[in-house]
């Protein structure tokens, strides 16, 4: 619940800001910069809403359902301000009302098909979920502009004083007469006109409040403007559209959710959010390419009214409004579905006839800073700096006066406008020349007002600036937002994830660029293996289920893809608009040279104490920001065309290729001394088939699987799942007791930790408790007599191993402090008992408790594992920290092998993969360890008396849950499901195929001629004994 209530609070969070911001712009109504200042203030909620939003699905506890408080939380924290502003009587519940019923008539079709697959899944998938969504979906399109009207409540528009004028354009277009009709919310104000076409008869829906606030002339422009859409969209292209409607919703409802159930692919999960992206990124580049329609509507309806000036009237009024500026800034100007007003007024203006008025006389503007001013001239602008404070505020004067000056003609910038910091920031005229030269004044607030007039006359003399589908900046946010999902979900790293929000929320070719070099280098990097799995990737297997190296590998494939496609987008973006290549500069190459040198301090830092080479090398392979943040900066660097920028970026680029040498297998061969690199040769390999013997049905879910010596008997720990309903921060439940059977008939609750078979009938099991633990010899035919037994000091993380044929016991674990390492050995029988303490290794960062603690009999020391995680701790090693330790640049994950000792732990070597050890029946001078690296499993013999480290061979997969049978023999299963038998001695692999239908193995046994294997079923556990068969092939691996 605590982790919920923090994500739920981070939705909420724009919702407070709009709230807040609100209440500022309310005694600004009258300002003259106010549309900016609510444009500046939208663009930021906007931005708000996405980090937070889409933040609080990585917090704990995160959720999308979580999206609809937020979106609720948004309108009503910017409803009182609205209210105020736009002079409107409505209450809150009229308010949100409309909204919902607005947003589901504009975009609930294509929502609901954006998310067709995922409710075909959460719905089962049956047919008849498909069907009803199908023809949901297929009636909706057929009748949306009906869906529509009913929707907003539209009624048909009756107005005997518009009849003549409406007819008068009609008979001059081409387009069939329309259904007229009139919507609006009471009490509110929404000023807007659509057309709404359709194969079943098109119509024209225009407010109440456009109705009655404009004039008859000027309503009539409007229609114009209406019926010119109509004109393009005829019936033929209306049919048109239908139909392909149609066919994606084919697509979305029936072929997509087929797709999912047809593929054995990591794609299978990834196909629902790939669809919701393309319908929507499909959306965007329509909606980006519908400025020049509207651009041509403007045209058209000059021709059609014939009343230029009529329209231009109008579409001020609409802007005054709706408090939308008349000039924008120039991305959005490049990639919104209507042009400016003032672009449109410029067009207007030509395609009347009508020559657009210069300015009268230079208006003479002094800026916040005393001694800077600008001069507003017919034809040109000046910026003067240097001008005393006594000098009067003359063009002339001020000429004269000025220090220096830079005139420019109005044709050669592409932006002028009044700029805003925020919701009551401060004002600025700012001007963008073609080659992206910014220049800005601070506006004095009383200068406002005059200098939007000013602009207002020489709008029309700017150059218009590129324009295009690959300036949208929903196209740059989504393919970011795409590669984040990618990164994070499926690759588990955030080293792209600086760039990537750069990029998502600041859509300029710097970040993208930069994006796009870091993504796909990273890939590149990672398939060629010169990096490993950064941060808390590199752990999570060891704690649960890892996926397949091939999924992995597609989703590295995928990202290596969106990389490539967002280098090209800012490519394409920085040749058409060359005064969008200085823009984000500071930010992106700042944030990225930042995490650069950090990374490049935690490499260094990560070789202390030492061994220096081997922990360089494994600090430069699994922190790739040291390479990549220098990489993403120097390509951020080279967009601005000058030598000192080009040179750095140079120099950023070759001091990013370091660590990858340092990383590479060419340092480690000639610096690195670890005895876990000495080369491992992989085992010889054989086949068998084993058929099904004997096979036992649990109705409990069960784990830790021990068998006797020939494999009759079994015990089992029953897993002891969290109670429904609990909601403790406890990660340990309670024990649940063991499962002690054979296979002629059910299975016995024991009492106990961990067992261990003497022979067919007899078995040791280790019970304790937080004060003591006891050892006693247990009847697995008469479980309540105990024939001999032994108290036993507390231990901590207990594991007991016998050795049958010498009839003696070891048990090793931990202390409860957690300081010591405890190694307790006897004989059968006998009260003796041989106890061993080690002090565990303290080291910053490690994560306690140890993985596994191997104890040797025959020595006076025993070989434990360890993890060093940076910022984890004992409790909520995957909290908040987990998934963004590898955006930081620290210090990597690593196991440690040590030896303990009377004298204190010594270091033997460390792997960035899970490494763990157990000790061996049948040699009780060694233990064997084993851990999984880049895909590979290696095996290493450890003498604890010595220290020394021997390879025992190696196997090219990631084996799984690897168990020491009574014989000595090890088992393990492949990523596939396979089962594999390893005999030590003879440095022999075994790949056994099981034959029967018993369930897919989670973890088997040896034992003889015999292999026991534990399946997992919905509600219970399998217990399967299989006979090794004759020996079906042979080859060498």
């Amino acid at each position: 619940m605590g982790s919920s209530a923090v994500a739920f609070a981070v939705v909420l969070l724009p919702g407070i800001a709009a709230w807040w911001t609100g209440r500022r712009l309310i005694p600004l109504r009258d300002d003259p910069a106010l549309p900016e200042r609510l444009m500046a203030r939208r663009t930021r909620l906007a931005q708000a809403a996405g980090i937070c939003w889409a933040g609080q699905l990585f917090l704990p506890g995160g959720a999308l359902w979580m999206l609809a408080p937020g979106l609720l939380a948004l309108l009503t924290g910017s409803f009182a301000s609205r209210r105020a502003l736009f002079d409107e009587s409505w209450r809150l519940p009229s308010y949100l009302a409309w909204a919902l019923r607005l947003g589901i008539a504009s975009g609930g079709f294509w929502t609901l098909v954006a998310a067709a697959p995922s409710i075909v899944e959460w719905a089962g998938g049956s047919w008849l979920t498909i069907a009803a969504l199908a023809a949901v979906l297929l009636a909706w399109s057929l009748w949306f502009a009906a869906i529509f009207r009913a929707l907003i409540g539209a009624r048909r528009l009756d107005r005997s004083d518009l009849q003549p004028a409406f007819e008068e354009i009609l008979a001059r277009s081409r387009a069939k007469a329309p259904g007229l009709y009139h919507a609006g919310p009471r009490g509110g104000r929404w000023v807007s006109a659509l057309a709404l076409p359709s194969v079943r008869g098109s119509a024209v829906l225009m407010s109440d409040t456009l109705l009655d606030l404009f004039d008859r002339d000027e309503i009539a422009a409007i229609f114009a403007h209406e019926v010119a859409h109509l004109e393009h969209y005829d019936r033929r292209r209306c049919l048109f559209m239908l139909l392909a409607q149609w066919l994606i919703v084919l697509v979305g409802v029936v072929a997509a959710p087929v797709v999912i159930h047809s593929i054995d692919l990591g794609l299978q999960s990834w196909i629902p959010g790939i669809w919701f992206f393309l319908i929507w990124l499909t959306l965007s580049v329509r909606i980006s390419r519908h400025q020049a329609h509207e651009a041509e509507s403007d045209r058209r309806a000059v021709e059609l009214c014939g009343d230029g000036p009529a329209l231009a009237r109008a579409l001020t009024k609409l802007h005054a409004l709706t408090r939308l500026p008349r000039r924008w800034p120039l991305e959005m100007e490049r990639t919104a579905s209507h042009p400016s007003l003032a672009r449109r007024i410029q067009a207007i203006e030509a395609a009347a006839g009508i020559p657009s008025p210069p300015l009268a006389a230079p208006v003479v503007v002094a800026g916040r800073v005393p001694d800077r001013f600008v001069i507003l001239g017919p034809e040109r602008i000046e910026w003067l700096d240097g001008v005393p404070p006594e000098t009067p505020h003359e063009p002339a004067a001020v000429r004269e006066a000025a220090a220096s000056a830079r005139v420019l003609r109005y044709s050669e910038l592409i932006s002028l406008r009044v700029a805003t910091a925020g919701a009551g920031g401060t004002l600025a005229l700012v001007a963008i020349e073609r080659d992206g030269t910014t220049h800005s004044l601070p506006l004095r607030e009383e200068d406002v007002g005059r200098v939007q007039a000013a602009l207002d006359r020489v709008d029309a003399r700017l150059t218009r600036g590129r324009r295009g589908s690959v300036h949208h900046g929903f196209i740059a946010s989504a393919l970011s937002a795409c590669l984040l999902a990618v990164t994070v979900f499926s690759a588990h790293v955030a080293t792209l994830m600086l760039p990537g929000l750069i990029a998502a929320f600041r859509q300029n070719p710097a970040a993208l660029v930069a994006l796009g070099v870091t993504a796909s280098a990273q890939a590149g990097l990672w398939f060629a293996g010169l990096i490993d799995q950064s941060g808390w990737a590199a752990w999570a297997p060891a704690y649960g289920p890892s996926a397949p190296r091939s999924e992995i590998g597609l989703a590295w494939l995928a990202i290596g893809i969106l990389g490539v496609c967002a280098l090209l987008l800012g490519v394409a973006r920085a040749r058409e608009a060359p005064e969008s290549r200085r823009v984000g500069i500071g930010l992106t190459a700042g944030a990225l040279g930042g995490l650069g040198l950090l990374a490049w301090l935690a490499v260094v830092m990560s070789a202390l104490p030492g061994p220096v080479a081997a922990r360089l090398h494994d600090a430069a392979r699994a922190m790739p920001s040291a390479t990549l943040a220098l990489w993403g900066c120097a390509a951020a660097l080279l967009l601005v065309r000058l030598p000192r920028a080009r040179a750095g970026a140079a120099t950023l680029a070759i001091l990013g290729v370091l660590p990858i040498l340092v990383g590479s297998t060419w340092f480690a061969d000639r610096f690195v001394r670890d005895p876990l690199r000495v080369s491992n040769r992989s085992l010889t390999s054989e086949a068998r088939e084993a058929v099904t013997g004997s096979q036992i049905h649990l109705d409990k879910i069960a784990t830790g699987l021990r068998v006797s010596p020939s494999g009759s008997r079994f015990a089992l720990q029953a897993w002891a799942g969290r109670e429904e309903g609990d909601d403790t921060d406890d990660q340990a439940p309670a024990r649940a007791p063991m499962l002690v059977g054979d296979f002629s008939g059910g299975s016995r609750p024991v009492e106990g930790d961990d067992l261990g078979f003497l022979d067919e009938g007899r078995a040791l099991i280790l019970v304790s408790t937080s004060k003591t633990a006891e050892l006693k010899i247990l009847d697995v035919t008469e479980p309540s007599s105990s024939p001999w037994r032994v108290v036993l000091p507390p231990v901590a993380n207990p594991r007991l191993s016998v050795d049958a044929s010498a009839g003696t016991w070891t048990v090793a674990g931990v202390d409860r402090q957690w300081s010591h390492a405890i190694g307790l050995s006897g004989r059968v029988g006998e009260d003796a008992i041989a106890t061993r303490r080690w002090p565990l290794p303290r080291s910053h960062g490690a994560v306690q408790p140890p993985g596994s603690v191997a104890y040797a009999p025959g020595s006076d020391a025993a070989v434990v594992s360890t993890i060093s995680v940076p910022g984890a701790s004992t409790r909520g090693m995957l909290g908040l920290t987990g998934p963004w330790l590898a955006f930081l640049p620290l210090p990597p994950t690593q196991w440690e092998l040590w030896r303990l000792s009377p004298e204190g732990p010594r270091r033997l070597a460390a792997s960035r993969g899970p490494l763990s050890c157990l000790a061996t029946p049948i040699d009780q001078s060694t233990v064997l360890c084993w851990s999984v690296q880049r895909g590979t499993t290696l095996l290493w013999r450890v003498t604890p008396s010595s220290g020394a480290v021997e390879p025992a061979g190696s196997l090219s997969f990631w084996g799984r849950n690897l168990q020491m049978g009574p014989d000595g023999r090890l088992a393990l299963l492949s990523p596939e499901g396979a089962v594999l038998l390893v005999d030590l001695s003879s440095r022999a692999l075994t790949r056994v195929r099981l034959a029967g239908g018993a369930p897919r193995a989670f973890t088997v046994v040896p034992a003889g001629g015999r292999i026991i294997s534990l399946s997992r079923r919905p509600q219970g556990s399998t217990v399967t004994a299989y006979e090794l068969g004759q020996l079906t092939a042979a080859a060498p691996r």
